[in-house]
């Protein structure tokens, strides 16, 4: 026999039908003996073994082929998924970068929106600060008005009796005057 790590398939399958064969010839004159009976071994029945190995190893090659066709495609299916993955993660990145960029910009939108909400904030508070003192103001200046107009009421009122006792006097004056002048006259 040749060393094991030469023997070919070949070599295996005879060595094995030879093994075969030998075995249930012993086994057949084994039970003759015990028995008494006679078992025929043909070379038709060795035949039919080797017609049965034949069928029974195509029959396997065959599941073999398929089980080797569905892992190849398996495989190839693994590999084309592969390369979407990463294409997926290049994309991803990609995107994950412009998210990131877009989330910055919103973020800067977003403090630039509420400061400038707080700037609104800020001017409308002034505003009523403004308007309430503008009102205080034109509170006191229509009280400061009423007062002037009063006080013009009574300066008015002083005034016409000032000049009333100016035009009678200057009537007085002047009717004394003439008296006189009349007087001095004579």
């Amino acid at each position: 026999m040749k060393d094991t790590d030469q023997i070919t398939q070949r070599d295996a399958v005879v060595s094995s039908m030879v093994f075969m064969h030998d075995t249930i010839r012993k086994a057949n004159a084994h039970i003759a003996r015990r028995q008494g009976r006679q078992n025929y071994i043909s070379p038709r029945h060795f035949l039919d073994f080797i017609q049965h190995y034949v069928s029974l190893y195509a029959e396997k090659k065959a599941e073999l082929e398929d089980q080797q066709l569905h892992l190849n495609i398996g495989l190839r299916k693994l590999t084309d998924t592969q390369e979407q993955v990463a294409q997926l993660n290049v994309s991803l990145t990609a995107t994950g970068k412009e998210l990131e960029l877009k989330t910055r910009e919103a973020e800067e939108k977003l403090k630039k929106m509420v400061a400038e909400q707080q700037i609104a904030e800020q001017k409308r508070v002034d505003s009523v600060k403004l308007s309430k003192e503008v009102e205080e103001k034109q509170a006191i200046v229509a009280t400061k008005q009423e007062q002037a107009q009063s006080e013009l009421g009574n300066v008015c009122i002083s005034l016409f009796i000032y000049l009333n006792e100016c035009m009678f006097m200057l009537h007085d004056d002047n009717t004394t005057t003439a008296f006189r002048s009349r007087w001095w006259q004579r």
